[in-house]
């Protein structure tokens, strides 16, 4: 009798095993302190995190977390191809372009630089901006700036609040 119920049930465990892991979530339970990111939009492969590094490791900062002035952070991208820029707004609204990259597909991959943090006060926007083709610095800066995104064109930012 129990052959009826133990045999289904070992076939749809064994069935579920072989189901791939979503890639946060094994990236989640293969890094310590990865931000597991559920429910995004579908079809949108293009986010951004923002790690600090510190004496510690690195770990991820979430939207309105603290930061301080002399902190190092890296900028962490997913793409499925084509180009990421990412940018920085400050407080003032100045808008600066760091770097421009192709996309190398799938996966989480670091920038190619990290940032030490100024003694500006205020909120800190940090964003990428993914596209399909090279980019140009005057529509990136335009994009940021009315907040309108062009066809093409997804811009993902993450807000900090800057401690004094």
């Amino acid at each position: 009798r129990w052959a009826r119920v133990l045999i289904p049930a070992a076939s749809l465990a064994a069935a579920l095993s072989l189901l791939p892991v979503p890639e946060e979530a094994s990236r989640a339970l293969s890094e310590p302190g990865a931000a597991l990111e559920l429910g995004r939009t579908k079809g949108s492969g293009a986010a951004l995190e923002v790690w600090l590094e510190d004496g510690d490791g690195a770990r991820p900062l979430g939207a309105g977390d603290t930061v301080r002035p002399g902190d190092r952070v890296q900028l962490r991208y997913r793409a499925s191809g084509g180009w990421v820029s990412f940018a920085g707004v400050d407080s003032s609204g100045a808008i600066e372009l760091y770097e421009a990259v192709r996309a190398p597909g799938r996966g989480w991959r670091a920038a190619p630089f990290s940032l030490t943090l100024d003694d500006s006060p205020g909120d800190q926007d940090f964003c990428a901006l993914f596209t399909a083709a090279p980019p140009e610095a005057t529509e990136l800066a335009e994009a940021i700036e009315s907040g309108e995104t062009p066809e093409g064109m997804k811009i993902t930012c993450v807000t900090l609040t800057k401690a004094r």
